[in-house]
């Protein structure tokens, strides 16, 4: 039988461990604990004397600050892939040969051409991952960075080495080599590795609706309630550093042999 995590003061309740820690320390919580008011809402501090007055209150208040999150959300998305496209364009066409890595470069792509020519494109792999509610629910505890990692990584070892799309040539400096459009190329500024990230998120943010179709009524039941509004806090709230440290946990899952130089 499952346990139950209770919390009197708030009259919450949850089978999940990490839904009642993120209760304890929400403002509702210490709103209650402190004695401010009655009953709070997490995203505007109004204060309620009835539980009653804050659920009728959260159904708006929540519906409205997500679907504006949502908007935002997407909106930055898309001006981020818009100058990711363009700045790749300008990267190319200032693009010229180092002769003196040459014969690195030779070697990687012997690898690259020979070992890994059955590899699949990088957009294919990203646009063929599945992101399922186990997936929104390991986000929710663990954080966007793991969430997108883990993602990203289990489809990644899923494959054989041979057919994986992507390859960490140096973990340090974040170097990748990818294939696209049938070619095997170093990722210039990681562009291609940016772009499959923002792509992911997108696949989290349309995972909410799946959430919403599998909990019908959560907007009524306080304690789904409190779980859908986590799982949007956790979502939206990342930035250009979240990116990075998730480049770090791809480039460690990626790496290619240590003899690589070695193979002729």
């Amino acid at each position: 039988m499952a346990t139950l995590y209770a919390c009197d003061k708030c009259e919450y309740r949850t089978t999940r461990k990490s839904s009642y820690n993120k209760h304890m320390t929400s403002l509702k919580h210490k709103n209650r604990e402190n004695n401010i008011g009655g009953f709070g809402c997490e995203l505007c501090s109004k204060q309620y004397k009835y539980s009653s007055g804050l659920a009728n209150h959260k159904k708006k208040c929540l519906i409205s600050s997500t679907m504006e999150e949502q908007s935002k959300q997407i909106k930055n998305l898309c001006e981020l892939l818009e100058k990711s496209v363009a700045q790749n364009a300008e990267t190319l066409n200032k693009i010229i040969p180092n002769i003196t890595n040459n014969i690195g470069k030779m070697t990687i792509n012997v690898f690259l051409k020979d070992h890994c020519k059955d590899a699949m494109n990088f957009g294919d792999f990203v646009e063929n991952i599945k992101y399922t509610l186990d997936d929104l629910y390991y986000t929710m505890d663990n954080g966007y960075e793991r969430g997108i990692s883990n993602v990203f990584v289990k489809s990644l070892t899923e494959m054989p080495a041979s057919e994986r799309p992507i390859y960490c040539s140096d973990k340090k400096r974040l170097q990748f080599y990818v294939k696209d459009d049938d070619e095997w190329g170093k990722d210039q500024d990681n562009i291609n590795i940016k772009k499959g990230i923002d792509h992911i998120t997108r696949k989290q943010i349309s995972a909410i609706k799946t959430w919403e179709d599998a909990n019908p009524g959560w907007d009524d039941n306080s304690e789904l309630t409190d779980e859908y509004l986590c799982i949007v806090k956790t979502i939206m709230f990342n930035d250009d550093t979240s990116n990075e440290q998730i480049q770090k946990q791809i480039g460690s899952e990626s790496e290619w042999p240590k003899d690589i130089l070695l193979i002729n």
